[in-house]
């Protein structure tokens, strides 16, 4: 994988975790640029990334966004895990995250059987990319988790469109006071994108079918 691909699948991740942050800062950019050069897996990197978001959220004064280098310590901590694991040297990465599957088993039985189960919840043509994503066997889970929330974004912004106007506009309405302070520093195209996210958010809520958090459940 080229760094593009691999920076774009950590921007998709960082954007759901945080959706204020819209664009990665200089400083993110140079954090993926150093975990891409040193080797790190794409698995190992998007894993370390969630997992430090979940730790960040739980400090009394989370930072704004989700800064990279916050959480390269989770990263770093996500490599040595697998390290061990596979009785590696700390240092030398392995090639994939992920734990090694049963004999016989498929590789990610969990996630694909949870994303089989939510395709049967959903009509075409969301079904059939969820039906696609279970089937790609060149994904780990974390790699499936970016994919099945870009699935979900594009499955609710079909759906707002689909509202009545005055429904949709008072919740846009609702979202922008909510949001004025935190926002007002923010670029006009950002803070758009930013409204959007969350009013999809609220949509999440009324209707939780591909909720992103129903990936992580059991099969």
């Amino acid at each position: 994988m080229e760094f593009e691909g691999y920076l774009q699948e950590i921007e998709a991740l960082v954007v759901h975790l945080a959706p204020e942050a819209r664009v990665l800062s200089d400083m993110d950019l140079h954090v993926a640029e150093r975990l891409f050069e040193e080797g790190v897996p794409l698995e190992v990197a998007l894993a370390g990334i969630r997992k430090g978001a979940r730790r960040l959220q739980r400090l009394k004064k989370p930072p704004r966004g989700l800064p990279l280098s916050r959480v390269r310590r989770d990263v770093d901590k996500e490599s040595k895990r697998l390290a061990r694991r596979r009785g590696a040297a700390p240092e030398a990465h392995a090639e994939a995250a992920g734990e090694a599957p049963a004999e016989g088993a498929e590789p990610g039985a969990r996630w694909r059987a949870v994303v089989r189960r939510l395709a049967d919840e959903v009509e075409p043509p969301t079904r059939d990319e969820l039906v696609a994503l279970a089937d790609d066997a060149a994904l780990g889970e974390e790699r499936g988790f970016v994919r099945f929330t870009r699935i979900s974004g594009a499955f609710y912004s079909e759906h707002l469109e689909r509202l009545e106007p005055a429904t949709r506009q008072a919740w846009r309405d609702e979202v922008r006071r909510a949001t004025a302070d935190a926002t007002a520093a923010m670029s006009e195209d950002a803070r758009q994108e930013l409204l959007e996210e969350l009013v999809r958010r609220r949509l999440i809520a009324e209707n939780p079918v591909l909720d992103p958090g129903r990936f992580w459940e059991e099969a």
